[in-house]
């Protein structure tokens, strides 16, 4: 009988406290995930709030540049031909670029090695924005804002930091058709 009710409240005492211990770790994580998302974003808005204001001078000092609506800056070297360009994110292209950051540093380059051959859909969303615009054989002059690059993942393959804007010499060399 006494054994039995003292493991019973022992029981209820041990229920509570681990209620309460992980009531209180869970409302830590919580506070701690408000907190990170707070600081992210903070970091994001001015990022593109700077990115917005180097554009907009790039564009006002060269008139050649253009910006599409989403943000990508960009020059048309060589249109190429057009009625070939891609159309769909499923479409096979044959591209050579450079990539550069912010500060002049090449990041990667297909010229060193081959030219990339893959979808469209697999690039980074500016990249696949200005390339609906030309066609193979044509050349572009592209700044992708780091939201439509690679955004706060950044790709430490090629070495590109999180929210890091970057510059890209692209060439369209071919949209085999199937």
């Amino acid at each position: 009988g006494t054994k039995n009710k003292l493991k019973r409240f022992n029981k209820a005492i041990n229920q509570k406290r681990k209620s309460w211990f992980l009531w209180h770790i869970t409302l830590l994580v919580m506070i701690f995930l408000a907190f990170m998302k707070y600081m992210n974003f903070d970091v994001y808005e001015r990022t593109k709030e700077m990115e917005h204001r180097y554009l907009e001078d790039l564009r006002k000092a060269d008139r050649k540049f253009v910006a599409t609506t989403s943000g990508v800056t960009y020059k048309v070297v060589t249109l190429g031909e057009v009625k070939r360009g891609p159309r769909s994110s499923r479409d096979t292209v044959v591209v050579n670029y450079k990539i550069f950051n912010v500060g002049g540093e090449m990041l990667d380059s297909t010229y060193v090695t081959k030219s990339l051959r893959t979808t469209l859909g697999k690039l980074p969303k500016g990249v696949q924005e200005v390339l609906r615009l030309i066609g193979p054989g044509g050349s572009l002059e592209v700044w992708v804002p780091s939201a439509l690059a690679y955004s706060s993942g950044g790709c430490d393959s090629i070495g590109v930091k999180p929210n890091t804007m970057l510059f890209y010499d692209l060439k369209l060399k071919d949209v085999p058709r199937r």
